[in-house]
């Protein structure tokens, strides 16, 4: 199963991560939430792979989640399977499960 992320924590996209993380600015999700599903799009083409897709956020710490009123990283792969469903891929969000401790 390939795994690899999807955009580089820099400019754009780093801005409107940490405006979501640390200032409660949810407006940039949606634009996030696109880019990921256009990457994921692309990736299942160029590997030309079929059947249901998985897109699996990290895992933001639960006192994180609190202090910020949002999982971000679930909110922006909700929006990017919905986006992709729309595109005719079926996706969903999944899951990282810790069986480490």
């Amino acid at each position: 199963m390939p795994i690899w992320a999807s955009l580089d924590y820099q400019g754009l996209v780093r801005r409107l991560i940490i405006a979501a993380k640390e200032q409660r600015r949810w407006d940039g999700l949606t634009t996030l939430a696109w880019l990921l599903a256009k990457a994921a799009a692309s990736a299942a083409d160029e590997l030309s792979l079929t059947g249901p897709g998985v897109l699996v956020p990290v895992p933001s710490a639960a006192s994180s989640v609190r202090r910020r009123g949002l999982d971000h990283m679930a909110a922006i792969t909700r929006l990017s399977a919905s986006r992709l469903n729309q595109l005719g891929l079926n996706c969903r969000r999944g899951l990282w499960l810790d069986f480490a401790g």
